[in-house]
């Protein structure tokens, strides 16, 4: 009986766990420095947050920043697509995928999401953003082709 393709001796499944952990990590960190933006900007989304200030100044914690909001919807974006990723690169690698293309495609997302943090953050006009945004779309599309495909 073969060894299970869910274990450190496959180099596909190693990769993942790589790869996995570095974009994982990665929003993480957009968790962090949307704390960081919002204490510089004195922006805040709960009342208990603001209890210290004077009634003034709780209004104006509680008011939306666009630099807060610019972080916040970038990690939002990437818990829509990261977990999207790692599901489904965990069912393509049941399928038994060369390694070679596996890596591709892991190191692809990898690359697309760390550009489109850096494209998003940085508001560098469109279609930057798009573009970093389907590549690692297109990664998750594939491989959902190839699940589908083998299991057919």
């Amino acid at each position: 009986m073969a060894g299970s393709p869910y274990s450190l001796e496959n180099d596909t499944f190693a990769a993942l766990m790589l790869h996995g952990c570095i974009v994982l990590v990665k929003m993480m960190a957009l968790a962090l420095y949307t704390t960081t933006k919002r204490f510089a900007n004195n922006s805040f989304v709960s009342s208990e947050d603001v209890l210290n200030k004077d009634r003034e100044s709780r209004k104006e914690a509680l008011v939306a920043n666009e630099n807060v909001e610019r972080v916040r919807r970038c990690h939002l974006n990437d818990m829509e697509n990261i977990y999207v990723f790692l599901l489904m690169a965990l069912l393509y690698i049941g399928t038994n995928p060369s390694y070679g293309t596996a890596l591709l495609l892991f190191r692809v997302f990898s690359v697309s999401r760390i550009l489109h943090t850096i494209v998003y953050l940085n508001a560098v006009p469109q279609p930057a953003r798009s573009i970093t945004f389907m590549a690692g779309y297109g990664v998750c599309c594939y491989m959902a082709f190839c699940i589908m495909t083998s299991v057919l």
